[in-house]
C-alpha cells in the first residue's frame, strides 16, 4: 500500500491511499474480478462525487455504472449456468460410476435390496425381487373383475 500523508493542523492527515491486492477467487478470472473492482471505485465515485457534479454528467455516469453493472450480472449468470452444467456433468458421471459399485457389491454379497441412508430410494434391487410384472397381471385381473 502507498500511503499519502500531509501535514495538516500539527500533525499529519491521509490524503490518499492505493493499494494493491492479489487474490485467487474460484471460479472467477482476472478480467471478471478487475471488471467488479472498477464497478465498486465507479460506484463509489458516484457517490462521493455525486453532489459536484452536473446533472448531466450525473447520469451520464449514473447510466454507464447501471449498464456496466447489468453486463456483469451477465456474465455472472453465464459463469454460474455454466458451473451448474459442469456440476451436472460431473455429478452425473460420479453416480454412474457409483451406480455400478453398488450393482457389483450388492451382487457379489448377494444383497436382495441396497436402500439410500438418505431416503432417495432404492439403488440396488436383485433382478429377483423385481415383482413389477407379478404386481402388473395382478392389477390387470383385479381390474377385469371389476369391469364384470
Amino acid at each position: 500500500a502507498t500511503v499519502k500523508l500531509e501535514p495538516a493542523g500539527g500533525g499529519f492527515k491521509i490524503t490518499s491511499i492505493d493499494l494493491k491486492t492479489e487474490a485467487d477467487v474460484p471460479g472467477i478470472d482476472e478480467a471478471k474480478f478487475r471488471e467488479q473492482a472498477e464497478l465498486t471505485k465507479l460506484k463509489e465515485d458516484l457517490e462521493k462525487k455525486g453532489q459536484l457534479l452536473s446533472a448531466e454528467v450525473r447520469k451520464e455516469k449514473q447510466e454507464t455504472l447501471e449498464r456496466r453493472v447489468r453486463d456483469l450480472r451477465r456474465l455472472v449468470d453465464d459463469f454460474e449456468k455454466d458451473y451448474t452444467k459442469k456440476d451436472r456433468e460431473l455429478m452425473g458421471k460420479f453416480l454412474r460410476e457409483l451406480s455400478g459399485v453398488v450393482q457389483k457389491v450388492g451382487k457379489d454379497k448377494g444383497f436382495t435390496m441396497i436402500v439410500d441412508a438418505r431416503g432417495a430410494g432404492v439403488i440396488y434391487g436383485a433382478p429377483e425381487a423385481d415383482l413389477t410384472e407379478e404386481i402388473i397381471r395382478a392389477f390387470d385381473d383385479e381390474t377385469k373383475k371389476a369391469k364384470k
